[in-house]
């Protein structure tokens, strides 16, 4: 018993500095804990992502296992070294619950082991998404590059028709310049026409004048006759006809005079007879001179009454052609009129090209302005795709290069799991030993069952209360595993859970306190009986020798496993820093994306204008080839009209050269009738007729401005319309291209995006928002759909009015050329009927041309001055309108009839002809 108390007395002393040694140990535990939380929570914070927190989870809650294993050695350690040989029990127990607790650490491991080879799975996978969409990206960029070559196709095929629609513009120009050269030249022939009109007017002015002064030198004669006797008569007559023969021989006397002196002689005749009808003789025997003069004044009358009749007829037949000339005069000038519609037609048509020439230029250095931009802006998104690939490059490099390292770190851990087994090997050979010394024990631990027993039901329910700190230790660990695995946003939870877990550690370690007391007095309680355990103080001793090696071993292993946990920190920091590139990379991504769609819309927006400037250009083509098939069809007029113009003008000409000649010989032969005056009168009633028709023609020709001006005024209001479309079309577009995409694109964004909780929150606003605004826009759109069909209503009104007017000139045009057609048979039979014999003698012919030249080009300038005033004069004493509704009328009944016996005389013809072929044909089948 002395002995035991000894025992007693030597180990009481020495457990102050074991509790000593517990305490400055967990407050050390505590610090290490703090400062290993918060290098967590560092760590935690920095970490950005699911994969990240994973790796950082895992790896923090490794770490910590295993510092609890360092503090459960650690705490059994000092207990050994404190304390003597009846506390070695109590250390096994200690030992044996410190290898427990390592076990499940290392179960721990494992798990956390195959987190990380899923999260780099993810990350494989991640790696082979990128790569995909890479791949995409360059298909992408490859259609872009094809699309711009094929606008770049379309706009040199269209720098091609512009050029061919300026070399048609420009022969265009020159056939405009030909036929406005060709107008020209007809206007100025119908002023020579007219010249010529005027120039015969003035002549039948002069005649008049000569007319009424041969009547006044008749009467004055007359009135001599009847003073003077009959033989001064006789001697009057003879020297004028002396006096006519030289004048005749000397060729020097205008055809006025020898009119007079042929008055004159008639008048003398005429004299000589008396009121009852008898010739009055002379007293004086009658001479043969005077027998002769009176036989040649006989021929001389009967000769001139012949050409007096001659002559009314040949004045009645130049009064038709006069007329008929008036009438082709009529004619030519409504195709000159035409033709000036017509080359006013062309001019307009040539403009409106000239417009939409200069619209499609407008249009072409836009297209040119677009894709100098497309170029500048897909020149950018190259170089930008071009470092996206390359920092992706490289992102893929240092993930490889993770991969090995995590590949290594598995190697190790498989190495570590190796040693674990041979330390699980040991641990129960040790606990073989230990049961032994367990049997051996039993049989002198009878006797102190009872207290020992005490002693157990109060270390269970130590143990209880161990076991369930370690329980909540364990459901906390689990929290917050759970915890780090969710969003940053729970970071804040976390960090109170952390607390909470710092605090259970204190109170473990109050419990563990606690324990150490109850320990103490159980060493107390055990003192009485170390004398019967010295015994086996040997076998303990050297199951601690092993025990303590086997502490080394695992200290030299949690310093192995924080050296190779010093570099995975830093590779996880790395990780988040790569993870944060890569997320600046999606972000690049879809802004790139975004820009590819703008680029995509801004490409169909120009597949749109082009294909309706192609159509243009299509319907531009067509337009001019059906103005070509006009212009060649109008030269062909024109050229017809000007064969027509040439054949009626030579016409003209021998006309004005058989009208000269019939004159010059109605003038000498019936200056004395009477019916000169109704000739007078027609003469008067033509030139009115053709004052009129100047009045028409002007009239014609204010209508024509008046409706040129109204249609380009119409024209006007139609650019103006067109102008106003295009601007509402374009604001369209914008509206249309400054929209948001459709909910279902925003659905393949979120998609397509790896966070979900931001996406998710984010996606009804987003949602919302593009409902409101396209009910907007279809409201805008409706309303702009309204406006434009009202505009097209209006423009098709305006076409349709176009369109009948154009239908009513080709009425028109179609009448006149009826008319012209009927004339021209007209002029055709009448010219027909012109007899082509000569009426007298060549020589007298170019006597009295000559002489009525002169007189004309004499009297040509005195008459121009009196014109003005005869012309007023004729539209004063102009006719009735009832008498010339009735002369119209009767104009268009012979027209009509002699148009009937035309067609009547060709049928007749082409019987006759029939018949003839017939009767050979008979003939010849009656021959044998």
């Amino acid at each position: 018993m002395s002995s035991s108390n000894s025992n007693t007395g030597t180990n009481r002393p020495k457990q102050p500095p074991s509790t000593q040694t517990t305490n400055t140990s967990s407050t050390s535990m505590k610090r290490s804990n703090t400062s290993t939380n918060a290098s967590l929570a560092q760590s935690s914070n920095t970490s950005s992502g699911s994969t990240g927190s994973k790796l950082s989870s895992g790896l923090n809650s490794a770490w910590n296992m295993v510092k609890k294993g360092i503090e459960g050695s650690s705490s059994s350690s000092n207990s050994s070294s404190s304390q003597a040989s009846s506390s070695n029990n109590q250390n096994a127990a200690s030992a044996s619950s410190g290898v427990t607790i390592s076990v499940e650490e290392f179960q721990v491991l494992n798990q956390q082991i195959l987190e990380l080879k899923k999260a780099k799975y993810e990350q494989m996978q991640q790696i082979k998404s990128f790569e995909k969409q890479i791949a995409n990206g360059n298909e992408m960029m490859k259609l872009q590059n094809e699309q711009m070559e094929a606008l770049k196709l379309n706009l040199k095929n269209i720098y091609l028709e512009k050029e061919q629609l300026e070399k048609e513009k420009v022969e265009l120009t020159n056939q405009l310049k030909d036929a406005l050269k060709i107008n020209q030249e007809k206007n100025d022939e119908v002023e020579r026409l007219k010249n010529q009109i005027e120039l015969q007017q003035q002549t039948i002015q002069t005649l008049t004048i000569s007319y009424d002064l041969m009547i006044s030198n008749v009467k004055s004669d007359s009135e001599k006759e009847n003073v003077e006797p009959n033989n001064d008569n006789i001697a009057t007559s003879a020297s004028s006809s002396k006096e006519i023969t030289n004048i005749t021989e000397d060729q020097q006397v205008p055809p006025t005079e020898e009119v007079a002196i042929a008055d004159n002689e008639q008048k003398d005749q005429v004299s000589s007879q008396n009121e009852d009808g008898t010739v009055a003789t002379s007293t004086e025997p009658s001479s043969p001179q005077h027998h002769l003069d009176l036989i040649a004044k006989d021929k001389r009358i009967s000769e001139l009454e012949t050409l007096n009749q001659q002559l009314n007829v040949q004045v009645s037949q130049q009064s038709h052609k006069i007329q008929q000339l008036q009438l082709v005069q009529q004619q030519f000038l409504q195709q000159t009129q035409q033709l000036q519609l017509q080359i006013q037609n062309h001019t307009l048509t040539i403009q409106q090209h000239n417009q939409k020439a200069q619209e499609q230029e407008n249009l072409l250095k836009e297209e040119k302005n677009i894709t100098s931009q497309l170029t500048k802006d897909l020149s950018d998104i190259k170089e930008q795709l071009r470092m996206t690939t390359d920092e992706l490059l490289q992102a893929r490099y240092h993930l490889q290069v993770q991969t090995t390292q995590l590949v290594q770190h598995e190697e190790k851990s498989k190495q570590l799991e190796k040693e674990k087994s041979i330390l699980q090997g040991q641990l129960e050979e040790c606990k073989i030993e230990l049961d032994n010394c367990k049997i051996d024990l039993t049989t002198e631990r009878n006797d102190h069952q009872k207290q020992i027993e005490q002693f157990k039901i109060e270390n269970d329910i130590y143990k209880h209360q161990l076991e369930q700190s370690r329980n909540e230790y364990k459901h906390v660990t689990a929290e917050m595993e759970q915890v780090q695995s969710q969003s940053q946003g729970w970071k804040e939870k976390f960090t109170k859970k952390q607390e909470l877990v710092i605090d259970l550690q204190m109170k473990i370690q109050e419990k563990k306190e606690q324990t150490e007391k109850m320990m103490a007095q159980f060493e107390k309680v055990e003192s009485q009986y170390k004398e019967k355990i010295a015994n086996l103080d040997n076998q303990l001793f050297q199951a601690n020798q092993a025990k303590e090696q086997l502490k080394k071993e695992c200290l030299e292993l949690q310093r192995r496993i924080k050296h190779d946990y010093e570099p995975y920190q830093e590779k996880g920091k790395i990780y988040d820093e790569t993870k944060k590139q890569l997320d600046q990379l999606k972000n690049d991504y879809l802004e790139l994306e975004r820009k590819y769609d703008t680029i995509k819309t801004k490409n169909i927006d120009l597949n749109v204008k082009n294909n309706s400037l192609e159509e243009q250009i299509a319907k531009h083509s067509e337009y001019i080839s059906s103005l070509e098939q006009r212009n060649k069809e109008q030269h062909q007029e024109i050229k017809t009209l000007t064969k027509l113009n040439d054949k009626l003008y030579q016409k003209f000409e021998q006309l004005d050269r058989k009208f000269i000649s019939f004159f010059v010989n109605d003038i000498f032969n019936n200056l004395c009738t009477t019916d000169f005056k109704s000739r007078y009168e027609n003469a008067r009633d033509t030139l009115s007729q053709l004052s009129h028709l100047q009045d028409e023609y002007d009239e014609l020709k204010q209508k024509y401005q008046d409706e040129k001006l109204e249609l380009q005024l119409q024209l006007k209001k139609l650019k103006n319309l067109n102008t106003d479309l295009k601007k509402q079309l374009e604001e369209t577009l914008r509206v249309k291209i400054s929209t948001p995409s459709t909910p279902r694109d925003l659905q393949e964004y979120v998609q397509s995006n790896p966070s979900p909780t931001s996406l998710n929150s984010a996606s009804p606003q987003l949602e919302e928002v593009p409902s409101a605004e396209t009910e907007a826009l279809l409201s805008q759109l409706q309303s702009d759909n309204a406006v434009l069909l009202e505009r097209i209503g209006v423009l098709q009104q305006t076409n349709w009015d176009l369109q009948e007017k154009l239908r009513l000139i080709n009425d028109r045009q179609i009448a006149l050329v009826d008319d012209l057609e009927k004339k021209q048979s007209l002029l055709e039979h009448f010219y027909s009927q012109i007899p082509l014999g000569r009426f007298t003698s060549p020589e007298q012919e170019n006597v009295n041309s000559k002489s009525l030249l002169s007189s004309f080009f004499s009297s040509s300038n005195s008459s121009k001055k009196e014109a003005s005033p005869h012309k007023a004069s004729l539209s004063n004493q102009g006719l009735d309108p009832i008498s010339l509704e009735a002369y119209h009328h009767m104009q268009q009944v012979m027209q009509d009839t002699l148009l009937h016996n035309i067609t009547l005389q060709k049928h007749i013809e082409m019987l006759g002809e029939e018949v003839d072929r017939l009767s050979k044909k008979l003939v010849n089948t009656s021959k044998p």
